[in-house]
């Protein structure tokens, strides 16, 4: 599993273009200005115990920090060092990031390899391309869903 380099590179693609969300409580009342020369002098107070919802999506989309943010480029991710550490995260950061993160990205692994390994997986007509995403559900979610159409592969031998 170790030596899926280009299949690591593509999980962590479509964890960029697709993330959950990621909330945060504040620990202590806290004021925020703007940095935006549009928006000087705005000043915004977060109440201890208020829920903060951190926009991944937004994120993960900034063509400052990824070029061409709405592609899917696995190779982004081959090179380490290219990308911001405080900018994508998929499971959150520093000493509270999900301590289920790389059980999880295994789990991930072993099944699309199994899937991979013994299915011929393509897109079902049900499934709506480009996407479209259901405005009802607070998290990315397709409209319809994604439908797969999966065929064993027979391997003789």
């Amino acid at each position: 599993m170790q030596d899926m380099v280009y299949l690591d590179a593509c999980i962590k693609e479509a964890l960029r273009l697709y993330p959950g969300q990621l909330t945060k409580v504040c620990n202590e009342r806290y004021t925020m200005t703007s940095s935006s020369k549009d928006l000087k002098n705005m000043r915004v107070t977060v109440e201890e115990g208020t829920t903060i919802i951190i926009s991944l999506f937004g994120m993960h989309r900034d063509p400052k920090y990824f070029p061409s943010p709405d592609k899917f480029i696995p190779e982004r991710f081959l090179d380490r060092t290219e990308i911001n550490k405080d900018v994508y995260m998929p499971f959150g950061n520093g000493p509270r990031m999900c301590m289920g993160n790389r059980f999880g990205l295994l789990q991930v692994k072993t099944g699309l390899t199994q899937m991979i390994r013994n299915f011929e997986v393509t897109l079902n007509e049900k499934t709506v391309y480009p996407m479209k995403y259901d405005p009802l559900y607070f998290t990315l979610y397709p409209k319809g869903g994604v439908w797969l159409n999966c065929k064993k592969i027979r391997v003789s031998g």
